[in-house]
């Protein structure tokens, strides 16, 4: 959070309004606990993709476990979206985020342009310019749909630093629709 204060021109978010206006509303019923404990899960296991990444050897290493870890944060962001914006503006379900995205009600509170799609890790990548709401929604959107589909992709994780920008990308998602929708 206090990487996100940082970086973010909003209110600052502090543990107490974390706590009692996000994770006390989803903590009471079994069905959206699962996005509490699954954030969590997610921020506790960046130490352990971290050290992974550090001691990976001179000939590389599976990439499948940051695949895994990056997709389950782009899920929960999904997953977010969807209790909140459950239904198109024309009363079908959402299925996808770009269905999502595309409803009045989600481009009133978050305006619209977002992009969905990438074919390469290296394409999310140089698309993270700086770490505006904008650039968060589309690096979760494309990592959400590029690693639910497919675990073979190019190795951009070489560089700790890559893995990182991709990773708080992630994190500055979930954080901005929590302070927008459950905060503020």
């Amino acid at each position: 959070m206090a990487r996100f204060n940082k970086i973010a021109a909003l209110d600052p978010i502090d543990l107490d309004n974390f706590i009692n206006k996000f994770v006390a509303n989803f903590i009471t019923n079994s069905s959206t606990r699962t996005i509490i404990t699954a954030f969590y899960v997610f921020l506790l296991e960046d130490a352990e993709r971290i050290v992974e990444l550090r001691l990976k050897s001179t000939e590389g290493s599976s990439i499948g476990p940051i695949i895994s870890h990056l997709f389950n944060g782009s899920l929960i962001f999904e997953s977010l979206l969807k209790m909140l914006y459950p239904k198109k503006d024309n009363g079908a379900p959402v299925k996808t985020l770009r269905d999502i995205f595309s409803t009045r009600t989600f481009q009133t509170d978050f305006g619209m342009g977002f992009q969905t799609k990438a074919t390469s890790f290296q394409e999310i990548l140089n698309g993270i310019h700086d770490n505006s709401l904008l650039t968060a929604f589309c690096t979760t959107a494309k990592v959400r749909n590029t690693t639910g589909h497919n675990l073979i992709w190019d190795n951009i994780f070489d560089t700790l630093a890559n893995y990182e920008s991709v990773m708080h990308q992630i994190v500055n998602a979930l954080l901005f629709v929590i302070e927008r929708k459950f905060i503020r």
